[in-house]
């Protein structure tokens, strides 16, 4: 079964993120954050997560029934947030145009007749207005866009208990070769350390 999810990564020291997708064949909480860290162009920020796992939270956004959805969801948070011009975010891009199958770089588009068909996004015939884009003249009301917003602010950044981080901290025991979740203000037991350790 293959997984195709959206996903959140937060450096709570800095309180800087990064959003992107991706497809797996296990669920996604297994592989983010232990053995995925994003496709980032970033190599500081990805040896970071291996170094500090301590400082980071990983939070899946979402997980869809086909790559075509998790793209519209990757793209239309990176619009509304605009990642690439953002400090808050690592993301160098925003994610771009693509069809309605989720191809990046490829617009799903209707000519003079309505007839609809895939294009590049450089194809001259989409440049000079001749084909449309099928969501053209569609868009998100403000209301929409600051109740997307307003989820984004507490489900996604970890404020508010519905974020499955939310009250809850990573220790390790190097002796014991083990990781596990308790909740922020229990104990730490003796021999364990606060922290997330990938590698024993």
């Amino acid at each position: 079964m293959k997984y195709y999810y959206t996903y959140l990564i937060t450096n709570t020291k800095i309180n800087k993120f990064y959003h992107g997708k991706h497809t797996c064949r296990c669920h996604p909480i297994k592989e983010i954050g232990s053995v995925y860290f994003s496709t980032s162009y970033d190599k500081e920020f990805l040896q970071d997560q291996k170094d500090n796992p301590q400082d980071y939270q990983y939070t899946i956004t979402g997980i869809y029934s086909t790559g075509k959805e998790s793209s519209l969801n990757e793209s239309e948070f990176h619009k509304i947030h605009n990642v690439k011009n953002n400090p808050q975010f690592y993301n160098r891009t925003n994610a771009g145009k693509f069809d309605n199958t989720g191809n990046t770089g490829y617009v799903t588009v209707k000519d003079k007749d309505g007839k609809c068909f895939s294009v590049s996004v450089d194809d001259e015939r989409y440049l000079s207005g001749e084909f449309v884009g099928t969501f053209k003249d569609r868009s998100h009301s403000e209301k929409t866009k600051n109740v997307m917003s307003s989820i984004f602010i507490e489900r996604r950044l970890g404020i508010g208990n519905k974020n499955s981080q939310y009250g809850s901290m990573w220790i390790y025991s190097s002796e014991l070769q083990q990781n596990k979740k308790i909740s922020k203000g229990d104990f730490i037991p003796k021999g364990w350390v606060k922290g997330r350790k990938i590698k024993f």
